[in-house]
Parts: C-alpha cells; structure tokens; sequence
C-alpha cells in the first residue's frame, strides 16, 4: 500500500529540483556558460520524463478518471538583477554603465489534471522523480476533481482534439543563450551601454535596459494517447528611457526598440548598441526644442503611436475576450475580472466592439512572437484564427474545457465549438486561458503615422501611455506618459497631465483611421495577471491609428481639486503651469 504524500515529504524530495543561484562574476564563471553552471543543480530535460507521466496517468485512471492529463516543465531563466544600465545625462560626469547582479533560476516541475464526472482537478509541485510520489500526486488531481462535483458546482466537458502521438517544437534559436559564456553576456552590454557614453544630449537623462532570457522543456501527455515535447525560448528584454524637455518636467518613454524581445535566442541581441543608439536619437528627436502646456479638456480627435495602440489592444480586446472571462469564471484565477460581453452565446457574431476599421487577429504561430508556441498547455495544435472583424466580435480566447460553452454561439456560425489552441502555463501552475499574439489589421489605404497626423486640425499625438480599466474593461482610464499637441495637422508642443477616460465600445466605435501596411510595427505589452509567475509575455503588431471625440482631462487640476486646493496651485510633478479657471 502507497505511504500517503505530506506536503513536507513532497517538498522534502522536490525541492532539489528548482532554485536561484546568484553568480559572483569571477574569471572562473565569466568563462563559463549558464547552461554549465546549472548542470549540477538541475533536473533531468522534461523530454526525458515519459515515465514519470505514464504513471500518474495510471494512477489518475485507477482512482477513476475519465480523462487525465500531465505537464513537465524543466527550464532556466537568466537575468541581470537591477538590470544592465546606461546613463546619458547632460552632465558628462554622470554617464556611467554598470551591469547589475547576475542571477540564474532553475524551474522544475509537475502537474496532473484529472476529469471526473464532468468536474477538472488539478494537482502540481516541483518535480519529484520519486513514483509512488507522483502517483499520489495524481490522486490529489482526482481528489479536487470529486470535492467540485460533491460541491455542486457547475460541470463542464472537454472540445475534441485530434491526438497527437509524437508532436515536437522547438523555438527557431540560431545560438543559445544559455550557451554563451557569462562573460561575453556582461561585456556585450557593456559595449552597447559604452556606445551611447558620448551621445550629444540635450534632454535624454537616462536609458534602462533589463534583460531577461528563458528556456523550458515541455513534455504534454494525455491518457487519450497524445505526447508532446516542445522547447520554448524567449528574450523578455525591455528598455526604457527618461527625458528632460523642460526645467524640472520629464518625461519616461517606452521606446520600442525592434528586435531585442520574442521568442528566439542570442541572435535578438544582434546590434544592440546601435538599436540603443538609435533609440536614443528618436527620442532626442521627439524631445529637444520642445515647449510644454496643460492638458485642456475637451474631446479631441487623437492619433494614437503603434506602442499606444498595443496597449488598448491587449488590455481592451485581448484580455476581456478570454473565455473565463466572458463566462464570469475568473474569480479564483484573475481577481473577478470579467468582461463587457454580456451573454457570450447571444452575442457572439453580433456584439460590435467597434466601428469596420477593427479587425482583430489572434495566433500563436509566427516566429519570433512572444506567446508562439508549437502546442498549447492542452497539447493542442496551435493556430491563427480571426477575434474581431469588422467591428464584430466573432471568436473568444479559448481552450478545450470553455469551448464547448459556445456551441450555441457558434452553431449559427456553422462551426464546430473547438478549441483556438489559448490553454497557458505549464508545470506546476494550473493551465488557464491566455490572451495570444494579436494583430490590428491595417487599413487598405497605405496611410503613415504623419498622413494621420496630417487629418488632424486640432488634437493629440499619444506615443506612450499607461492603461488602468475596470474589471470588466467596459470603462478605461488612460494616462498620457509622452504626448503632444497636434495644430492643423502638425506635432507641436509636449502636453502635460492627460488623462483619457473612456468607455471602450464607444472608443473602439470612434475609430476613424488605421495606418497601411508599411506603418505596422510590433510591440510587447506585458499582459499583467496580478502575478508576475503568470504574466503573459505577447506580441501586438498594429499601425498607428486616428480615433476621433476621444475625452481629455488634465489629471493634475483634477488631482489637485479633489485635496481641497485652487487649480492655479502650484503642486504639478511633472512642472509647468496650471491654468486657472473651474473644476474640469
């Protein structure tokens, strides 16, 4: 008879397998690779686990599953703590490069998910070899399956998927990074760093790039027959940077630097220093000479960057379109988020988002995107597939266990209610709906970001911005991070303290103008969960848009109003004058 699990045996057995390393950086470890100095540390490549997962699907069925499934995840993660830094300051003696701590975390582990009269139980931990263990394990799976069907909760099923006996991906990588020695790591940064140390800067004060490198092995089976192994590589590399245009106002602006984040390798790295520098030279550019004004309420036709609309994008379409979402199943899993849509089978196919400019596709296919993968956590085939055409909202972000809640939806569709290949996280995480890569179509019109501009008479250009909406995302309050006046059809000066509040079907309804085909760039909003294990790393390729009667507030006089002040009070973080006059 099999010794019952205690959480302190499993984590007794386990917990060799996961944990951090800091690594001093010495001419020893500069020498070597990160995959090196984590082989004594690590576990065995989830490719080589199939034993493990047979036996919890044994022991799954033997506790009288009807459906069990298993996830391996054995991976690295490498990132610089504090991250590498370049300041460019107007005062030469602050320009420094430094490259922070060097920190190297191991990921090890397993998941079993068991379906037991209509109700899915789910069990996961770090990785323990130990069978009788990982057999136990699957009769937790079993055990939570029978609590929800005891609790009364509301059943579900599973969409078919075809069985995929042998499924291999791996993440198209040309030279590991994992494989490149610590040393040459730190002194390509610091190259890159270095190059921007003479800069002629009248504005730009500092430059933040954090680099973050991962690489998981991924073994999917199934007691339906289906094995999966896949290898996933991404480069979540992000940069940053802080302008000063005025006395005592600046500015932080996202500036999209292509090439250095998706899925992929070393290989994103490629000319760094120059896409740093050249990044710089935008912002300089965007910035010097500039004067700078309040924000003045009112609405306003407004263009929108492709970094900004990325934003809107994922946090006003994406993310209200999962499926937990629209069925208001996101309690435990998403702080109570829900959704705008209402009745997700009477609307779907029929509810407008926005005006026939939006059309919205999502996918998890293209090379170098940041959510591409070759199977979703459900070991489904992954695959493009439309989310919004023309205004109309016709497909959700789903799984195998939502999609089967909108066969009603799709039937007056003529299609089968399948899954669009969205079930995320592996391991030890439960698996759960994730917004994928998304695309904003462009227009027909071969339209660039100036021609929208030029429609403008009097207006805004928003090229980076903060998003805050509600739990349903039905109503959004948007904060202008870098953004300018526009005056018949021209950028002039910086504004100060705007503040967007907006319903989101009425916005989308605004949409005026998307840019052409040459305008498209791709941008990495990172989708937040409340959880930083869990965030969903995401491209969004769009061009910039024209969006009219957009609703601006100047945030600082409202701030301000709401203490009890006088709106001519000074108190402006960011500097510049108020102007006086009523409550906005």
């Amino acid at each position: 008879m099999t010794k019952a699990l205690t959480r302190r045996d499993f984590l007794r057995t386990s917990a060799a397998m996961a944990g951090s390393l800091a690594i001093p950086l010495t001419p020893v470890t500069r020498a070597q690779t990160p995959e090196e100095m984590a082989l004594s540390v690590t576990s065995p490549s989830a490719f080589d686990l199939a034993d493990i997962g047979q036996r919890a699907l044994e022991a799954a069925s033997a506790a009288g599953a009807a459906y069990s499934d298993v996830r391996i995840t054995t991976g690295l993660f490498l990132t610089w703590e504090g991250g590498p830094r370049s300041v460019c300051s107007v005062n030469p003696n602050d320009r420094a490069a430094e490259v922070g701590q060097c920190l190297l975390y191991r990921v090890a582990r397993f998941g079993v998910r068991a379906f037991v009269d209509g109700h899915l139980g789910f069990a996961g931990n770090n990785l323990s070899t130990n069978l009788d263990q990982v057999a136990d394990l699957a009769n937790v799976a079993v055990g939570r399956a029978r609590a929800l069907a005891a609790a009364g909760s509301t059943g579900a099923e599973l969409a078919p998927a075809p069985v995929v006996e042998s499924g291999f991906y791996e993440t198209p990588v040309r030279r590991d990074p994992f494989a490149v020695p610590l040393g040459e790591h730190e002194d390509y940064y610091l190259e890159a760093m270095q190059s921007m140390r003479d800069f002629p800067t009248e504005s730009l004060m500092f430059v933040f790039l954090d680099t973050e490198w991962s690489r998981n092995d991924e073994l999917f089976m199934s007691s339906e027959g289906s094995l999966t192994r896949q290898r996933v590589s991404l480069g979540n590399h992000f940069a940053l940077m802080r302008a000063r245009v005025a006395y005592n106002t600046f500015s932080s602006i996202n500036m999209p630097t292509k090439g250095i984040y998706g899925s992929g390798g070393w290989e994103l790295m490629d000319g760094l220093g120059s896409k740093l520098l050249g990044m710089c030279e935008r912002a300089e550019s965007l910035t010097t000479g500039l004067g700078t004004k309040p924000a003045e309420p009112g609405a306003y036709d407004v263009v929108f960057a492709p970094s900004s609309t990325a934003m809107l994008i994922a946090q006003t379409i994406g993310q209200p379109l999962e499926a937990d979402r629209v069925l208001r199943r996101a309690a435990a899993s998403k702080g109570y988020l829900t959704s705008y849509v209402n009745s997700a089978n009477e609307e779907l196919g029929q509810f407008r988002l926005g005006s026939e400019n939006l059309n919205i596709r999502a996918d998890r296919t293209r090379p170098g995107l940041g959510a591409t993968v070759g199977f979703d956590s459900d070991g489904v085939e992954t695959g493009e597939y439309s989310l919004v055409e023309k205004g109309i909202v016709t497909d959700y972000v789903t799984d195998r266990s939502f999609a089967p809640e909108f066969a009603e939806g799709y039937a007056p569709m003529e299609r089968d209610a399948l899954s669009n290949g969205c079930s995320s996280d592996t391991g030890g995480r439960r698996p759960r709906v994730k917004v994928p890569n998304l695309a904003l179509l462009p227009g027909t019109e071969d339209l660039s970001q100036d021609d929208l501009v030029a429609q403008v008479e009097r207006g805004y250009f928003v090229e980076s911005m903060f998003i805050n909406p509600d739990h349903a995302s039905r109503n959004v309050q948007a904060t202008g991070n870098f953004v300018r006046e526009i005056r018949d059809g021209e950028l002039g000066d910086l504004v100060l303290n705007t503040a967007m509040p907006f319903s989101t079907t009425r916005f989308w309804g605004n949409l005026e103008a998307v840019g052409g085909p040459s305008s498209v760039g791709e941008n990495y909003p990172e989708v937040d969960d409340r959880d930083w294990e869990i965030m969903s790393h995401i491209t969004v390729t769009t061009p910039p848009i024209l969006v009219n009667n957009v609703f601006v507030v100047n945030a600082s006089r409202r701030q301000q109003l709401s203490r009890g002040g006088r709106p001519g009070e000074t108190g402006n973080p960011q500097g510049g004058n108020q102007p006086r006059g009523g409550r906005d």
